[in-house]
């Protein structure tokens, strides 16, 4: 088992309580869907699946551009001080669709030039 594994794992309980909502929730309280087919069960849940891998990427970039947002950067060419830029809006098609976020700028006035800080 690998890192990734586990860390699904280490959340597997969660991720019963949600399925579980999300089917009272589509298909009523008796938490059944009936004479449903399974096709139509299965694309659901690829469906559902897809949208909750699109919020789980948008919600960890976000909060890994507010921390950079929040963080000092050097200029990465001159290492000179720099002042915050607004958020540039960031958009990437990923394997479950499209995300966003918004991205942390900086700007150095001795080099004229704008950045997007990264993690170390």
């Amino acid at each position: 088992m690998d890192d990734l594994d586990a860390k699904v794992q280490s959340v597997r309980s969660l991720i019963h309580g949600v399925a579980r909502n999300l089917t009272r929730d589509v298909y009523g309280p008796q938490e059944f869907p009936g004479q449903t087919r399974f096709e139509a069960i299965e694309e659901l849940g690829v469906r559902l699946g897809d949208a909750l891998t699109r919020e789980f990427i948008e919600h960890a970039i976000t909060q890994e551009a507010e921390q950079l947002e929040a963080d000092e950067h050097a200029c990465p060419t001159c290492r000179g001080s720099t002042e915050h830029r607004p958020p540039a809006p960031h958009v990437l098609e990923t394997r479950r669709g499209t995300v966003a976020w918004n991205e942390p700028e900086r700007f150095c006035s001795a080099c004229r030039r704008a950045f997007f800080p990264s993690m170390p």
